[in-house]
């Protein structure tokens, strides 16, 4: 190669970087709606969803779980339930008591009674006696696989029936016994027995404790005519030692006096405080208001201040009236001054008066005080003394009549004792023997139909929804754009027998019996791939890229198939196409197409080939391919080494340029490839493919500063690319709208 041939073609891939460069700043995606966050969690619509792509198993797993019911109902022994009736007596004619119903006491409250029956009935006393005649333990399952020793233990433990249950009906006196067995008549036979083992022990107890209560009966009598005798001797010894018949009665009068004066002394004392403080206020001062404050309060009677007051009053108002008319030396005047310094005389006087009293008043109060306080003494000291000894005399004659009444009653006891034991009706009968019942209640047949449905809608739905939460199939374009934050380009349907891509099978032939047999989905997954060429002609007519790789996560994806379908597709409507076979670990592209393999991409890196020698035109008028050439173990060094070249050239001569490259987990050439172009398609098969090997792949093209366009879902099942893949054709042109063109 000449220097200029090598300059010139320096300057092209120049050119080229800079173009792709360009478009990695303004990159070419499908417009996308706007996307509003929304809550997180499961929307009402995406639980129906998870149902509706769930229904089959959800389906079978209600079917399986009725048919199991079924299974139940014919294989597990049946189970029988018999109930017996046992009554709480209330009346309970025990011989202390009395002898008739009306006479006996009738407890408050039964409820202690009742929940100690119900624990008796299930005690090994009286289980034990039904266990052994109906041999219990040794039916079933409890004795086998036992040695003797183990089975002489078990016998001897205290006794449990797990098929007993005793309940109370809510306000009765009723014990409902239950026993479930798988033999009716075996069910009521042990109910029946456990009641009557219950009444038996129950009434035994009744009356041993009537004979019990009627022996101690006669034996506490003689103790307590004993007693009797000597309390009332020693009553009679008492009387005489005090030579008073009732000593009570007369500390009673002695107390009474004793209150009396109490009171007298306190109002004498409150009596001479008053007089005090009258006292000690008026020997602090000798004005006319002290007396007058001590005569508001009586505590000088007839002190007469308040009449020479008023007196005081009227002539010193005289006086004013006369004053102001007369002069000092007038008489009337004189004779006004006089009566009111009379007057004033007089006041003072009584002021002097008042004091004395005062203190004449105090003494007397202070004498009587001191006279009171000597009688209470006095009587309290007599009624001390008297109180000891009739307090003894009390309690002795407490004793006497507590002995008597007691005596009386059990006289009376022990002579109705044996009359009671005739009379004596028992405290637990049998109210209702239980009867062989007719139908099983476990199982049944529509109830377990009933619980199996709604246990296994519930369980399935849980299900449903842990498994669409654990399922990493890409099936929900939705959630795959929101969860990689990558643009969903085209949802590709599966189809079982894909029509060949030759130009023989692509044209429209309805009659074929390849496009008769899978028309349908044919012509979807045709549909689909015309969307994805739409979309990529608005990105191309708005950006202006030509070169497109697609490539995948790891091998297996469906990329060469999706990638020579769009190029089929995009030719169909008059572009220049060329496909080119990056893949040269594994060539694929020669095969779909079936042309020679060679020459190829890597005969041109080599060198062993000129680039337009390895271009073969395809029978699709404008559909070009270049195949991969000789699987080469250099594939990166290669492409590092002259595949922007290879773009540069084949840029000028076409429209569009689509790259078939390898793996993006697999082989180190795919990310360096994506930086060459001028933008990145992923294919993801919708099952099989982990979301974490698609996001490890968008992360690695992120880091190389790829264009990703966006992600192309393939192998989407039934229902799941409805949604995404609409078709309108006749049932007679579907076979030729599976292999059409046009957009």
């Amino acid at each position: 190669m000449s220097p200029m041939e090598h300059g010139a073609k320096v300057t092209a891939i120049e050119r080229r970087r800079g173009d792709w460069t360009t478009a990695l700043e303004t990159p070419w995606q499908l417009p996308q709606p706007d996307q509003t966050p929304s809550d997180p969690g499961i929307s009402l619509a995406s639980f129906f969803a998870i149902i509706r792509r769930q229904r089959y198993k959800l389906l079978v797993f209600i079917a399986l779980s009725l048919l199991a019911a079924v299974v139940i109902q014919v294989t597990v022994p049946k189970l029988y339930e018999a109930t017996a009736l046992v009554k709480i007596d209330r009346r309970q004619n025990v011989a202390i008591e009395g002898i008739g119903g009306d006479s006996s006491s009738v407890p408050e409250d039964l409820d202690p009674i009742i929940t100690t029956d119900m624990e008796l009935a299930q005690s090994d006393t009286v289980l034990r006696p039904v266990v052994e005649k109906f041999h219990l333990l040794d039916d079933g399952k409890a004795m086998s696989g036992l040695s003797e020793e183990q089975k002489k233990r078990l016998r001897n433990a205290p006794i449990e029936l797990k098929g007993l249950k005793i309940t109370r009906p809510p306000n009765t006196y009723l014990l409902r016994i239950v026993y479930r067995a798988h033999n009716p008549q075996l069910a009521a036979d042990v109910a029946n027995a456990i009641a009557a083992s219950l009444t038996a022990h129950a009434n035994d107890t009744a009356r041993r404790s009537v004979d019990e209560a009627s022996s101690l009966v006669n034996q506490d009598e003689a103790m307590l005519r004993a007693k009797l005798d000597k309390d009332n001797q020693q009553l009679v010894d008492f009387q005489k030692e005090l030579g008073i018949v009732d000593p009570v009665q007369r500390v009673t009068v002695l107390t009474a006096r004793l209150e009396q004066l109490n009171q007298e002394l306190t109002t004498a004392e409150a009596d001479r405080v008053n007089r005090e403080a009258t006292l000690q206020q008026l020997a602090r001062s000798h004005s006319l208001a002290s007396a007058q404050a001590a005569d508001s309060i009586h505590a000088i009677q007839d002190s007469g201040l308040n009449e020479a007051m008023t007196r005081l009053d009227a002539a010193r108002q005289h006086f004013a009236e006369v004053r102001s008319y007369y002069g000092e030396t007038h008489p009337e005047y004189r004779k006004a001054k006089e009566q009111v310094d009379e007057l004033t005389a007089q006041l003072n006087e009584l002021v002097v008066n008042a004091q004395q009293r005062a203190s004449t008043s105090f003494q007397q109060a202070l004498d009587r005080e001191k006279q009171l306080r000597a009688l209470v003494q006095t009587a309290k000291n007599e009624v001390d003394q008297l109180q000891g000894r009739a307090q003894q005399y009390d309690q002795l004659r407490s004793d006497a009549d507590s002995d008597r009444k007691l005596y009386q009653d059990m006289t009376a006891r022990s002579l109705l004792a044996d009359v009671n034991k005739q009379f004596n009706s028992p405290t637990v009968q049998i109210f209702s023997e239980a009867r062989p019942p007719r139908n099983s209640i476990f199982p049944k047949l529509g109830l377990d139909l009933a619980m199996a449905f709604v246990l296994s809608c519930i369980f399935g739905v849980l299900g449903a929804v842990l498994a669409d939460a654990l399922d990493s199939s890409l099936s929900d374009p939705e959630e795959v754009a929101k969860s990689l934050e990558v643009s969903v380009l085209g949802v590709l349907p599966t189809v079982k027998h894909l029509p060949g891509i030759s130009a023989m099978e692509m044209l429209p032939s309805a009659g074929t019996k390849l496009m008769r047999r899978n028309q349908r989905s044919s012509a979807r997954y045709a549909e689909a791939v015309r969307g994805l060429r739409t979309g990529l002609i608005l990105n191309m007519l708005r950006s202006g890229g030509k070169t497109v790789q697609i490539t995948s996560a790891i091998a297996g994806e469906g990329k060469s198939t999706t990638t020579s379908r769009l190029c089929v597709a995009l030719a169909q409507i008059g572009k220049r196409v060329l496909l080119i076979d990056a893949d040269m670990r594994r060539p694929t592209a020669h095969k779909i197409f079936k042309v020679a393999a060679t020459p190829g991409l890597s005969d041109v890196l080599e060198g062993n080939a000129l680039c337009r020698e390895a271009i073969v035109a395809l029978d699709t008028p404008g559909l070009f391919l270049m195949p991969a050439g000789p699987v080469s173990r250099r594939a990166a060094e290669l492409v590092s080494l002259g595949f922007s070249t290879i773009l540069a050239q084949v840029s000028r001569d076409f429209d569009l340029i689509f790259v078939d490259g390898p793996p993006m987990n697999g082989a180190a050439e795919a990310q360096e490839i994506s930086t060459m172009v001028d933008g990145v398609i992923v294919v993801a098969k919708s099952t099989g493919t982990q979301g974490k090997l698609i996001s490890n792949a968008l992360t690695a093209l992120s880091r190389a500063r790829a264009n990703v366009l966006g992600l192309v879902i393939n192998q989407v099942r039934g229902e799941d690319s409805a949604s995404y893949s609409y078709y309108y054709y006749s049932t007679t042109d579907d076979a030729a709208a599976a292999g059409g063109g046009g957009a």
